[in-house]
């Protein structure tokens, strides 16, 4: 790694963007093919949903990539916490989960509101 190389995300830790923007794709194009197209823009409440299932998704997916292994017969070394830290911007992947609900529960409380 050079010098002024910035590093963005760790080994899964891209999945913090991807997981909510793909699942937030899927659910559009089906939400706009059942009901009428622009029933997901006029619902708020179905994107704060999305990202009550995404930051989920990802909170249980973080927990399980970055937990410790301790030493076994199999595996002498075992592996440390912050061995191979599936991150992004240096921000383990389970704590972006609850940024992702704090924004949900914004969403949910602009449009109740």
């Amino acid at each position: 790694m050079k010098g002024n190389d910035m590093l963005i995300w760790r080994g899964l830790g891209i999945l913090v963007v991807l997981i909510p923007f793909l699942f937030g794709l899927l659910v559009q194009f089906l939400v706009d093919k059942i009901w009428d197209v622009g029933t997901f823009a006029a619902h708020p409440t179905i994107a704060a949903t999305i990202l009550l299932i995404s930051g989920a998704i990802i909170f249980f997916l973080g927990r399980h990539v970055n937990r410790r292994i301790p030493p076994s017969d199999g595996n002498p070394f075992g592996r440390e916490k912050g061995d191979d830290q599936h991150s992004l911007f240096l921000i383990p992947m389970e704590y972006w989960s609850v940024l992702l609900a704090l924004v949900a529960i914004s969403d949910l409380k602009r449009a109740f509101s």
